[in-house]
């Protein structure tokens, strides 16, 4: 069996690969995202296509680029905690694809936290409280504010008006 066949059905394989070329880790990666922590001369078309295959593969890619970083994002939004420069566009990429990568976003804006929430409203304690009252037009109800209320959902939320 040939390089290129092995890799074809387990990408991982790679590793055991000497002699590497674009034809077979491109192979490897479309197979297995994963696979391109062993690739050894990364180009931007076979990190593209490992984060199409598994977003979680962004950890392994040395030269991160916009078109990379969103592509991984919008595979899955967990991916934004390896993105080395977040820019609104793959941060909100990355809350329509899940709203719990919102935990990842180190500058959360209201449209940011606004999508997480209608993704899943539970990525509520992930949000600052100053945040839910003062930008998103919200209040926590004042029973639930007393406890803990990165325990609470959107029905906990009243509107300020």
């Amino acid at each position: 069996m040939t390089d290129l066949e092995k890799v074809k059905k387990n990408g991982s394989a790679l590793m055991y690969v000497k002699y590497q070329t674009s034809e077979i880790c491109l192979a490897a990666v479309e197979q297995n995202g994963l696979a391109l922590d062993y690739v050894k001369n990364q180009t931007p078309n076979i990190c593209l296509a490992a984060v199409k295959e598994d977003g979680w593969s962004l950890k392994f890619v040395k030269n991160q680029t916009r078109e990379i970083c969103l592509a991984a994002v919008e595979q899955n939004g967990w991916a934004l905690q390896f993105v080395k420069n977040q820019i609104p566009e793959l941060c909100l990429a990355a809350v329509k694809e899940d709203g719990w990568a919102l935990q990842f976003v180190k500058n959360k804006t209201p449209e940011i936290c606004l999508a997480a929430l209608e993704q899943d409203d539970s990525t509520l304690e992930f949000i600052p409280l100053d945040l839910i009252k003062e930008t998103l037009g919200l209040a926590i109800k004042p029973e639930i504010e007393n406890k803990n209320y990165r325990k609470c959902n959107r029905f906990d939320l009243m509107d300020i008006d």
